[in-house]
């Protein structure tokens, strides 16, 4: 009986002591490669393109390689993404819009967020599918609310629906069945599916440039109406995903150094142009290294690789 009462003694110890053990302790023993992270990513040029590559990519890249770790880039459709970071197939979903998990979702599965810079959000149209008076509306509109009653298209992978919809435009929603959603989104705007919709201002001018050269001159993008954080999402409730999101935070950190000079920056420069990165865009400290009016004729100068990436950025 002493034996006995000495050993349950023995198993309540153990017990309280596993369950005062904090987090970071308990997530050191976890067993898993430290060194490969798994990162999901849908397709938004120039972002993050089908071949894994992108300003955002290269952000994220260099942030995991200055603290040793391998990224790999499974190139997935957005609901594919978000469901393998939900079940651990993969430990990130690398980089997308604060809308992709909404409020709920985010709650209901212990999805957790981090930033890396801001994206901005323009209106696209197409003017041969539009009247002259709709034209003129969306070049010199001064508030959203001046292009009451055109429609635009809603998919949930913008921030801007809520916002369009106060304004008074009508959405027309549509599934994204494209792995490249910048393509779809002009191909409906010329098949005159909605007047509007809104898009990266630099993934749209350079997609309307690489794909629809013959008409480019009748498409259009208005001044920018949003910009919102590039949000880099992760589970809370699997331990390999907590701990590449430390690793990428720190690894940002160290990216970030140097300012004007830091390997951040020159990243951005290398899509945007020298001097020439909008302060829109930045966050924090960075701002004041950024342009307060883009100068896109600049932007669209350089000669890009299949990327979007500026081959000659000195010129």
């Amino acid at each position: 009986m002493t034996h006995k009462i000495e050993l349950i003694a023995i198993l309540i110890a153990a017990l309280t002591i596993c369950t005062l053990l904090p987090h970071d302790t308990a997530l050191a023993g976890e067993e898993f490669d430290r060194r490969t992270v798994k990162i999901g990513q849908f397709v938004y040029n120039p972002l993050f393109t089908v071949s894994g590559k992108g300003v955002a990519l290269e952000v994220i890249a260099a942030a995991y390689k200055a603290v040793g770790i391998t990224p790999e880039f499974r190139i997935l459709p957005l609901l594919r993404a978000k469901q393998y970071l939900i079940d651990g197939t993969v430990d990130i979903f690398g980089a997308g819009g604060t809308t992709n998990f909404s409020p709920e979702e985010q709650k209901t599965h212990g999805i957790g967020t981090g930033n890396y810079f801001n994206y901005v959000l323009a209106l696209a149209y197409y003017r041969p599918q539009l009247l002259q008076e709709q034209v003129a509306r969306l070049e010199g509109f001064a508030e959203l609310d001046d292009l009451r009653g055109m429609t635009f298209g809603s998919t949930e992978i913008y921030p801007g629906n809520e916002m369009l919809q106060n304004a008074g435009l009508r959405p027309i929603e549509y599934a994204v069945g494209s792995r490249d959603i910048l393509y779809q989104q002009l191909q409906m705007l010329q098949g005159g599916r909605f007047d509007t919709t809104q898009m990266s201002m630099l993934g749209g001018l350079i997609m309307i440039q690489d794909r629809f050269s013959k008409s480019a001159a009748d498409f259009g993008l208005t001044k920018p109406f949003v910009a919102e954080p590039l949000t880099r999402f992760y589970n809370k409730n699997n331990p390999k995903s907590v701990y590449f999101n430390q690793q990428c935070e720190e690894g940002m950190e160290l990216i970030m150094r140097g300012g004007r000079e830091s390997v951040y920056f020159r990243i951005l420069e290398s899509y945007w142009g020298k001097n020439n990165v909008p302060a829109y865009i930045l966050q924090n400290d960075f701002k004041e290294f950024g342009v307060e009016t883009l100068d896109l004729s600049k932007a669209l100068s350089y000669e890009r690789d299949e990327n979007g990436k500026i081959l000659n950025l000195e010129k």
